[in-house]
């Protein structure tokens, strides 16, 4: 009965020992692994990548493009009153005028065939 009793103790001493050592390697923090490959930078010297809402007096109102590109010129600035209608910034549109010149291209042959 002792053996038991003392072998209780042993194992509860062990327990709390174990839990103890399992908590301190938990708290230990791994260094952050290096990145296999560079991430990509931006080819231009200042470019700002963002999406967002304009918080308006009345009510917020989500801004966005109405595709994806990049932003050639701003209109307006930070503070600036705006109206409605009003252009905020210029999208570049050098993808749409190659598909315009080409679907102008393809016009006189069809007219050729009427």
């Amino acid at each position: 009965m002792i053996i038991l009793k003392r072998l209780s103790i042993w194992m509860a001493l062990l327990g709390m020992g174990f839990t103890i050592w399992i908590l301190l390697g938990a708290a230990k923090k791994e260094p952050m692994p290096t990145p296999v490959a560079e991430p990509p930078r931006a080819p231009y010297s200042h470019s700002v990548a963002a999406s967002g809402i304009i918080e308006a007096v009345n009510e917020n109102v989500r801004i966005a493009p109405p595709v994806a590109g990049l932003i050639t010129k701003m209109f307006v600035t930070v503070g600036d009153q705006v109206t409605e209608g009003a252009p905020l910034f210029q999208l570049d549109d050098r993808d749409l005028q190659a598909q315009l010149v080409s679907r102008e291209a393809a016009i006189p042959p069809i007219q050729a065939q009427i």
